[in-house]
């Protein structure tokens, strides 16, 4: 294998796909990365089984092949080289770079080893905005379970139908739930993901500048291709349950908040909270058109505030856990927001004051 490229464009496909990788005692070679050269194409390609990340880098080969290096230390070489062309060949043993009056040699093995990263059908895409869909994945996936008990709730479900996609994620404690349009795709299809393949696909997809994101839905895995990346993973077989259900329709109470003002608030009155508990009541006062927040703690002691609010319906109190409420108001992305509240014992949802597509369901603390 022997190929040339920019400095600039080999560090930025290495901080992609190396993330992934990582010291791995049965099979070490998931600690590499593989280089392909071939039929004009330069990639570098990682997996962890659970993931695969791909990425095309534009230069010039002269000669096909492909290698396997560590992705750490190759990252780490690259980005210390100065912004000018690298020269990479293989032997039978090394990966050799050239850049100015540098000369490295990394230890590899061959490309034999690595496990293959399946190619899936791509019979049924859909396309959306990335912007939107970059904002709609980091609203609703700090929802999801990280406790592997209940592995279903591990992960978010993807809904494609009727020209939208709805991105769902529950702890069971709490909910959001996130509508976006596609700008292609006409096909039904609902399919549950993996916490850490959107966590990855987010921190992928923070760095680049296209505008579209291609998703190819296949029985048992998906694909995300935007720009000049291509991030693969499989789908949990889990049943989601029907967090439909739990979504209060109608309300005692209902608030407009100002966000900032209340996020401010409920952060201080949760240094009076109970270790391992969280717990803030929210109290709306009809008559006097506030919201009370406070918390107890007999070892430290109490806090006790208010807030002018727009409210209507009836006087209602609702204890909830504080991490969850400043999540849910976090992302309004709205100067004023809406509360509603059946009673006491019932969810409480959050959603922006204007504007459709966002709602956040926390479940109460009964006392």
């Amino acid at each position: 294998m022997k190929f040339s490229c920019l400095q600039e464009n080999f560090k930025k496909g290495l901080i992609i796909v190396s993330h992934i990788t990582g010291k791995t005692v049965n099979l070490p070679i998931l600690s590499n990365v593989l280089i392909r050269a071939q039929e004009g194409k330069i990639e570098c390609i990682t997996t962890n089984l659970d993931i695969g990340i791909k990425i095309f880098i534009r230069g010039k080969i002269e000669e096909e092949g492909e290698f396997t290096v560590p992705a750490q230390l190759l990252n780490n070489y690259i980005g210390l080289l100065p912004h000018e062309r690298i020269d990479v060949q293989s032997d039978d043993k090394n990966l050799i770079l050239s850049a100015g009056s540098s000369q490295s040699k990394i230890r590899g093995e061959n490309a034999g080893e690595f496990p293959l990263v399946p190619e899936i059908e791509k019979d049924c895409v859909f396309e959306v905005q990335l912007s939107q869909f970059r904002e709609a994945l980091s609203r609703t996936i700090i929802a999801a379970a990280t406790d592997e008990t209940r592995p279903e709730l591990c992960g978010a479900l993807f809904s494609f139908s009727d020209s939208k996609l709805t991105i769902a994620a529950t702890d069971s404690f709490r909910l959001a739930e996130c509508v976006i349009p596609l700008l292609s795709g006409a096909a039904s299809k609902k399919c549950l993901i993996p916490l850490a393949t959107l966590q990855e696909l987010l921190r992928v997809l923070a760095i680049t500048e296209d505008e579209k994101l291609s998703v190819y839905v296949a029985e048992n895995q998906i694909l995300f291709s935007f720009d000049t990346v291509e991030l693969v993973s499989r789908l949990l077989a889990h049943q989601y349950p029907d967090y439909k259900q739990i979504i209060p329709r109608e309300f005692r109470t209902q608030a407009t908040l100002p966000v900032q003002e209340c996020i401010q608030t409920i952060k201080a009155a949760s240094l009076f909270t109970k270790a391992g508990i969280n717990d803030i009541a929210l109290e709306v006062k009809v008559q006097e058109s506030i919201l009370k927040v406070s918390a107890v703690n007999n070892q430290l002691g109490e806090n006790v505030a208010t807030l002018p609010i727009q409210v209507r319906g009836e006087d209602n109190a609702v204890v909830l856990n504080y991490r969850f409420l400043l999540d849910g108001l976090q992302t309004l992305q709205s100067e004023t927001g809406f509360l509603g509240v059946m009673q006491g014992t019932s969810p409480a949802i959050l959603k922006p004051e204007h504007g459709e597509g966002f709602l956040y369901v926390i479940m109460p603390i009964r006392q």
